[in-house]
C-alpha cells in the first residue's frame, strides 16, 4: 500500500510540473533528463510566483501554496529519479520504466549513464552520435548542450535587445508557452512575433554559439584527432541514413 501511495504521489508530481493531461509513458520517461526537468520547474515557478497574484486574479496566500506545491513536486521527482536503477511500476494502467541509471552525485541531482544499445539508424547530430556510440555519457552530453547554449544570449533577451518585445511581453510568452514548445514558436503563435523576426533571432543565436565538438576538446574528453575521426564516422553514418541503409 505504501508503494502504491508513493507511486501516486510521483504521478501527481509529474502532472504538477508538466500539466494535468500528461501521459506518463516509457518514451516520456526515457527522454526525461535533469535539464528538461529544471526547465519545467522554472517555467511553472515563474507562472505561479506569489508576486503575480494580482495579475492572475488570485490571492497571494493561494498562489503561495501552489508555488510550494511546485517546489515539492520537483524534489519528489528528483528523489524518484535518484532511486532509479531498474524501475518498474504501474499506476492506473500507466507503467513507469527506467533504464540503469548511475549517479555521479546523488545529492546534487545529476544523473548519469552510458548508452548500451546500438546506434539509431537515423541521421544524428554530433552530440547524439557521441552519446549513442558510447564515447560520452548522458551527463556529458547534457553539459555540452548547456555549455553551447551559454555561448549565446537567450531568445527572449535578443528580442528585448532588438526591441521586438518588451519585458512584460517576454514574461507573458514564458507563462503561456505550451509544454515542449520553444519560445520563438510560442511568440509567433501568440502574435508577438512574425516568422521573419523569429528566424532572425534564431539565426543570430546560431551565429554566436560555438560548435559543440569544441566542448569535448576543451574539457579534454576527446583529443582533436579523435574528434576529427568521430566526425568522419558521423558523416558516413548520416550518409547511409539518408540513403535508407541501402
Amino acid at each position: 500500500m505504501k508503494d502504491h501511495c508513493d507511486h501516486m504521489e510521483v504521478v501527481e508530481a509529474f502532472r504538477t510540473l508538466f500539466g494535468p493531461g500528461l501521459e506518463i509513458t516509457d518514451r516520456f520517461l526515457s527522454s526525461l533528463h535533469i535539464v528538461k526537468l529544471r526547465e519545467a520547474y522554472r517555467r511553472k515557478a515563474l507562472e505561479l510566483h506569489p508576486d503575480r497574484a494580482s495579475l492572475l486574479g488570485l490571492s497571494e496566500s493561494e498562489l503561495t501554496e501552489r508555488f510550494k506545491d511546485v517546489g515539492q513536486a520537483y524534489h519528489r521527482i528528483t528523489d524518484f529519479l535518484s532511486r532509479g536503477g531498474h524501475l518498474r511500476m504501474s499506476v492506473n494502467g500507466q507503467r513507469f520504466a527506467g533504464g540503469t541509471v548511475g549517479s555521479e552525485d546523488p545529492s546534487s541531482g545529476h544523473f548519469d549513464h552510458y548508452w548500451r544499445g546500438s546506434l539509431p539508424r537515423r541521421e544524428l547530430l554530433l552530440g547524439q552520435f557521441l552519446y549513442y556510440s558510447g564515447n560520452i555519457s548522458w551527463g556529458s552530453l547534457v553539459k555540452s548542450i548547456a555549455w553551447q547554449r551559454d555561448q549565446r544570449p537567450s531568445f527572449g533577451r535578443i528580442t528585448r535587445m532588438w526591441s521586438y518585445l518588451a519585458g512584460d511581453q517576454v514574461s507573458e510568452v514564458l507563462c503561456r508557452r505550451s509544454m515542449g514548445e520553444r519560445f520563438g514558436e510560442s511568440a509567433v503563435r501568440l502574435g508577438y512575433l512574425n516568422s521573419f523576426q523569429r528566424n532572425a533571432v534564431l539565426g543570430f543565436q546560431r551565429w554566436l554559439q560555438r560548435p559543440i565538438g569544441e566542448y569535448f576538446v576543451e574539457k579534454e574528453i576527446l583529443s582533436p584527432a579523435s574528434l576529427s575521426e568521430i566526425v568522419h564516422c558521423l558523416r558516413r553514418h548520416n550518409s547511409f541514413a539518408k540513403q535508407g541503409w541501402r
